[in-house]
């Protein structure tokens, strides 16, 4: 070896060590795993919010089917009928493991003749169909509202 130069060997001792320390690995681990776990959180919020909407939407398809079977009904000329006041049914039902009740009320639309006030026969029919169920210990519920006309409500 010339005096002034030093060999390689002693400024860049690590070269030939190429692997990792036990220290090095740890570190890389618990920064890892403090990165993923808020991403489990996210993961798992999405999937009880995907369970809620999914029986939302259960129960907005049930109302619906209810408000066509009414309409189908009236379209097949069965008429419709409220003597004396509102009616209603209730029904239990079960839909992909999980129980509905379904409230339909329907009730006679006081409508005025001529514009005086005076209270007359109504054709119309207030249709209010209301599903709940049971989430998360909590009681929801969807509700639809329509109007049925040329239904006889003697």
């Amino acid at each position: 070896m010339r005096a002034g130069k030093r060999s390689r060997r002693w400024i860049w001792p690590l070269t030939d060590n190429c692997g990792l320390t036990l220290v090095e690995v740890l570190a890389a681990v618990a920064i890892l795993s403090i990165a993923i776990i808020p991403l489990l959180g996210l993961i798992n919020s999405s999937v009880a919010k995907s369970y809620t909407v999914e029986r939302r939407l259960g129960a907005q398809n049930l109302a619906i089917q209810e408000i066509e079977s009414l309409l189908q009904q009236y379209a097949d000329e069965e008429k419709i009928i409220c003597p004396n006041g509102p009616v209603e049914k209730v029904d239990n039902q079960t839909l992909n493991g999980v129980a509905y009740t379904i409230r339909v009320r329907l009730e006679p639309v006081a409508q005025t003749q001529g514009g005086k006030g005076k209270s007359g026969a109504s054709d119309l029919v207030k249709a209010t169909v209301t599903v709940s169920w049971e989430d998360g210990g909590q009681t929801k519920q969807v509700v639809y509202t329509t109007l049925l006309t040329g239904v006889n409500s003697q």
